[in-house]
């Protein structure tokens, strides 16, 4: 998992030690030490003025998870929930064996944005169709590698050059995502954007976040009513 000045609203971290056998946090320029750093088995540290680079974060998380024999990774954002059946490492050893069963390099579930509850989320337009990278192939054990320079790129693939990931999304399972809860947290996304990448260089135009077109919400299932209720802590 890659932080910056986490905040525990979502009970991520506690979450990532349920599914890991190994936890590795990255923590990239906090103004403030992440605070379960003692309870990670490995804390790494950046300390630059460069902007929030997710893919390179990401080859090195996974770099320091080849060098401790973590052939699978479980990716995790700080405003994330998964749904019931993806709580446990059972449940994450039963989504690596489907993988392997289905050669997938990455299990992707359907990601859910909460609107303006947590029992409901966006269900329109490109709302309806994002997924979230959940379960990856670490592919530093990939023996011809060919790795792209991750210095001018943000929110891209990440894989070596030379390697096409097959990637496959699980439909039993959802990743709930808080960031866009409140039309607050939307526009602060949005101006985070606009800050950071101006010319939109690096990623697509966030703008479409703060429309209402089309808006249609639809009701999270039951068995994952209690899962939300027990991990947020969001003050809507």
């Amino acid at each position: 998992m890659q932080v910056k000045n986490y905040r525990d609203s979502c009970s991520v971290f506690e979450s990532l030690r349920a599914l890991a056998d190994f936890t590795i946090v990255l923590d990239d320029n906090s103004t403030a030490p992440f605070k379960y750093r003692d309870r990670c088995d490995e804390y790494l540290t950046l300390a630059n003025t460069g902007p929030w680079n997710a893919v390179a974060n990401r080859m090195l998380l996974s770099q320091r998870a080849f060098v401790h024999g973590c052939r699978w990774l479980v990716e995790m954002d700080d405003d994330i929930v998964f749904s019931n059946g993806f709580q446990t490492r059972a449940d994450v050893l039963s989504l690596i064996e489907e993988a392997e069963r289905r050669r997938a390099d990455v299990l992707l579930f359907r990601l859910r944005d909460l609107w303006e509850s947590t029992h409901q989320f966006r269900a329109d337009g490109i709302w309806a169709r994002k997924t979230f990278n959940v379960l990856v192939r670490n592919w530093f054990y990939y023996r011809s590698i060919t790795l792209r320079d991750p210095a001018r790129r943000l929110h891209s693939p990440f894989f070596p050059a030379n390697m096409h990931p097959r990637r496959v999304v699980v439909e039993h399972h959802v990743a709930y995502h808080t960031g866009c809860l409140t039309r607050e947290a939307r526009l602060r996304r949005v101006e985070k954007y606009r800050h950071e990448d101006p010319d939109n260089a690096f990623q697509r135009d966030y703008e479409y976040m703060l429309s209402d077109d089309g808006l249609r919400v639809a009701p999270v299932p039951e068995e994952d009513v209690p899962i939300l209720e027990r991990k947020i802590r969001l003050e809507i």
